[in-house]
């Protein structure tokens, strides 16, 4: 008889600050109860909010960038000799 998996995954639980406990009950008895491979569980980090003010764009611009929204700041981008890079 071959065993069954089950992914069981649960998103954007809420807590405040401070140790926990996490605690495990298997509601049942026989064979595949209470089986378990391993736990994950990652940190939330909430997405950063990307509020530049109209000065730091128009310097970036000015100086030759691009403002990036999604990094946050202003990317430069390079060629010499068809070689292009970002820094």
């Amino acid at each position: 008889m071959r065993k069954r998996r089950k992914l069981v995954t649960i998103d954007d639980v809420w807590l405040d600050a401070g140790q926990r406990v996490i605690r495990v009950v298997v509601d049942g008895a026989g064979d595949g109860k209470g089986n378990f491979d391993y736990f994950t569980i990652n940190p939330y980090f909430p997405p950063q909010v990307c509020n530049p003010e109209p000065w730091e764009i128009q310097d970036c611009e000015n100086s030759g960038g691009s403002w990036d929204y999604g990094l946050c700041g202003c990317q430069y981008y390079g060629c010499y000799n068809r070689w292009c890079e970002v820094y």
